[in-house]
């Protein structure tokens, strides 16, 4: 078994995977800057447990992995902070009924391709309808359709402290699915 030192195969690592680490944070943050300070704080970890990489798996795999629980842990601490949504947010989108206003509906997507999140137009469309939510709502559906959380991680580690029908009701149907 090779035993891994901080200077040589950090060095190489950062090299080697700081683009594909960001890459991978952008897309399930969708703030650059956030990123970024995600990317820096995986290295930190890695190297700080580094002599504990045992090689079972690739060092890129590791470093993902490390990736993925910042992010999770990122989310989590977003969600527990009080959902502040004005008035006016939900009026742009729902009449006084709570029904969806007619020029707001949400529209079919007709798309051929398997995988819609592979489409950089349909892409533009989710980030622009994700930034366009609350930032409770928009962590919400980040972490349960973005970061694949487990249903029952989700509801107890994000959805407890929320005091807001929407996510409690999208809480209940992800468990319901």
């Amino acid at each position: 078994m090779k035993k891994y030192s901080a200077k040589n195969d950090l060095k190489e690592w950062v090299a080697r995977y700081t683009e594909d680490l960001y890459y991978r944070a952008s897309y399930k943050i969708s703030d650059n800057d956030l990123a970024k300070d995600l990317v820096q704080e995986t290295f930190l970890a890695a190297a700080e447990k580094i002599t504990t990489f045992k090689g079972e798996s690739s060092p890129k795999t590791w470093l993902f992995s490390i990736l993925n629980h910042k992010i999770i842990d990122y989310y989590r601490k977003k969600g527990n902070q009080p959902l502040q949504a004005e008035p006016e947010t939900f009026s742009k989108f729902f009449d006084h009924d709570e029904g969806w206003r007619i020029e707001k509906r949400p529209q079919d997507w007709h798309e051929e391709e398997s995988n819609l999140l592979d489409n950089e137009k349909f892409q533009d469309v989710l980030k622009e309808c994700l930034d366009a939510l609350p930032s409770q709502w928009n962590t919400c559906v980040k972490l349960k359709y973005l970061v694949h959380l487990r249903k029952r991680q989700f509801f107890s580690g994000v959805i407890k402290n929320v005091k807001n029908k929407a996510c409690e009701e999208l809480a209940a149907r992800s468990l319901l699915t």
